[in-house]
């Protein structure tokens, strides 16, 4: 996983989130998440995130698509940006 240097604008950041979370963020709660973004550009192809080792989170899709596979490896559903899981 790399981490881009940019930092999202914040009102991408806020209408992502609100469109995740289901309601809006106050400002405060905005700006620490905001402290907290971290952007990962993965190369294609190639795994970046793994249930067992990943810390607690939102993770939201900004651009292209995320397949989530099975532990052997069997594609369970894939996600697009801003459409929010259904599972």
């Amino acid at each position: 996983m790399v981490p881009k240097s940019s930092a999202v604008p914040k009102q991408q950041l806020s209408q992502q989130l609100a469109q995740s979370l289901g309601q809006a963020l106050s400002e405060p709660e905005l700006a620490n998440c905001c402290k907290q973004t971290e952007i990962l550009e993965p190369a294609p192809g190639k795994r970046f995130w793994q249930a067992v080792d990943a810390g607690a989170g939102i993770y939201i899709i900004l651009a292209g698509k995320v397949r989530l596979l099975d532990r052997t490896d069997n594609l369970v559903t894939s996600l697009g940006a801003g459409r929010p899981s259904a599972n």
